[in-house]
């Protein structure tokens, strides 16, 4: 695939734009600078071959048989499952054999995310319950930590995966229902210690595979109030006026739908963080006299 990738300088700032995407320059800054965190959603995981579901329709899948059906424009997934495991419903049980298909593989997404990052010091935070991540590392002989649920490092300072619901094979531990959140987010305070930690830190946060009505993200805000800054960012194909705002989360917009498009340009990102930074420089300087350039980095 070809990458049209544009730089526009403006006094002293630089506006990039990589197959029509435009990317803050805090981002590249950030992959230079290996001070880069991905979060992964749900989003990452669907795509094939990997095709696994949302949170709304793992909640439907679990529900079949307990003569209860999940309706998403009346309730919410976690309060749902909450009500199931009062009657008696092994919710996390059924969850785990879910994501845990025999065969499963990772997509390009995975495999993008893990490359945007030195070999030893991946930064990857996921409320994904799959392995895909490890499995990804595993095919690229990476060696990296896995961190789960209520196991944390220092969220100011940490390499590794860090599975911030829990994962599959440890159903104990995965936060699925209202009570699991609460725990996890109020009472004990396990992931919400790790996040203000790695919210407070200077760390440049992507949040990949989340919608803005995502149950995740509405729990980092009842626990965070402060998720604001210029180093938050999220890509999304909502307009310009999305709702993230009230996140203090900044939306980088692609085409609704786009999903090679946007593989493809996470890939291209990639390939900027194992540039040296001569290199890098370099090629700036030989742009930097100009307006305005359309040039091919490959």
């Amino acid at each position: 695939m070809q990458h049209n990738i544009l730089f526009i300088f403006k006094e002293e700032e630089i506006t990039i734009f990589i197959n029509d995407i435009e990317f803050p320059d805090q981002i590249i800054n950030s992959i230079e600078n290996n001070n880069l965190v991905i979060f992964a959603g749900a989003g990452v995981s669907m795509g094939e071959p990997t095709n696994l579901p949302d949170f709304n329709k793992l909640t439907i899948n679990i529900a079949r048989g307990s003569g209860k059906i999940f309706n998403s424009s009346n309730d919410t997934p976690e309060r749902f499952l909450g009500e199931l495991e009062k009657q008696d419903v092994p919710v996390q049980k059924l969850a785990s054999n879910q994501l845990d298909e025999h065969n499963l593989q990772p997509n390009q997404y995975h495999k993008s995310l893990v490359e945007l990052f030195p070999k030893n010091d991946i930064k990857i935070v996921t409320t994904n319950y799959d392995l895909m991540l490890e499995e990804t590392c595993e095919n690229l002989n990476i060696d990296t930590k896995i961190y789960t649920n209520p196991a944390f490092p220092r969220g100011g300072n940490f390499s590794g995966i860090v599975h911030l619901h829990g994962k599959v094979g440890e159903f104990q531990n995965m936060v699925l229902t209202d009570s699991d959140f609460g725990r996890a987010y109020m009472v004990y305070g396990e992931a919400s210690r790790f996040l203000s930690q790695l919210f407070n830190s200077d760390y440049t946060v992507l949040f990949i595979g989340y919608s803005y009505n995502d149950t995740v993200l509405r729990y980092f805000t009842r626990a965070l109030p402060n998720l604001t800054g210029e180093k938050r960012y999220i890509f999304s194909n909502e307009s310009e006026k999305s709702p993230h705002e009230f996140l203090g989360l900044t939306p980088i917009i692609y085409d609704s739908g786009d999903y090679e498009n946007l593989y493809n340009t996470i890939q291209k990102i990639g390939d900027f963080s194992t540039r040296s930074r001569t290199s890098w420089d370099k090629r700036i300087a030989e742009i930097s006299s100009i307006k305005t350039s359309e040039i091919d980095l490959t």
